[in-house]
């Protein structure tokens, strides 16, 4: 196929892929790639949800809806929204903690229905969420476009402070955490020289460290801190 050729075929297609509704990252499924449970309390709610359907049910409001999801979209930065003409489910950025037994959740939801604008938590279930006396070991850096790289940097935090390694230089900083916004004072830093991957993974934790980064856990508690403006993250394993 000639390069005109291949031009009209795209555009031809164009309407149709766009018609089709994103779907739901997979990192917002963190159980499973295929669905996803929530919840929430006062009122009490369920919700069960996948790239396609969903199923809420509230006997306390007398409220049951279900169906296929109209439209799917990214309205923020970790944001997704799931509609339809009744039911407007919302994933909003940062982890969620149930007000009842303190269980920390991956994901929080909104839910809006019949006029009510309902909250509560759902996916996996988070180690807690104070960061200090733990300790973590780098694993990936992975860009906005979903490229990656192997980190073998390093974190601690105890007393307010952060000490680690960007796998290259230690650093050492006074931090502290408001909801999900981890805030990183100026940091001392060794001056040994890093070249190639090293080096570009350094300036990555800086960047990221220094952007006021949202802290969130993957399925499996890894610790991930991402940069608001980019989606550009770090992913830390337990250490020890």
């Amino acid at each position: 196929m000639n390069r005109l050729a291949a031009t009209i075929a795209l555009a031809a297609l164009a309407p149709l892929l766009w018609a089709c509704p994103p779907k739901p990252p997979v990192s917002y499924l963190p159980k499973s790639p295929e669905a996803s449970t929530a919840f929430g309390q006062e009122p009490a709610w369920t919700l069960t949800m996948d790239r396609e359907r969903f199923s809420f049910a509230s006997e306390e409001l007398g409220i049951a809806r279900s169906g296929t999801w109209d439209t799917a979209e990214e309205v923020a930065f970790r944001s997704w929204r799931y509609a339809m003409e009744d039911i407007v489910v919302d994933f909003l950025p940062g982890h969620c903690t149930d007000p009842v037994d303190g269980q920390r959740y991956y994901n929080a939801y909104r839910v809006t229905v019949d006029g009510r604008d309902l909250r509560g938590c759902g996916g996996a279930s988070l180690p807690p969420a104070d960061l200090a006396g733990s300790s973590w070991r780098g694993d990936k850096w992975i860009g906005t476009h979903g490229d990656r790289r192997d980190f073998a940097g390093s974190l601690a935090f105890a007393g307010g402070r952060v000490t680690g390694s960007t796998g290259c230089n230690r650093i050492e900083a006074d931090y502290s955490v408001a909801g999900s916004i981890m805030t990183v004072g100026p940091m001392g830093v060794t001056e040994m020289a890093c070249s190639g991957d090293i080096a570009k993974n350094e300036a990555a934790m800086f960047d990221i460290l220094r952007s006021g980064p949202v802290i969130g856990f993957d399925g499996d508690g890894n610790l991930v801190l991402s940069q608001p403006s980019t989606g550009r993250s770090l992913t830390f394993r337990p250490a020890g």
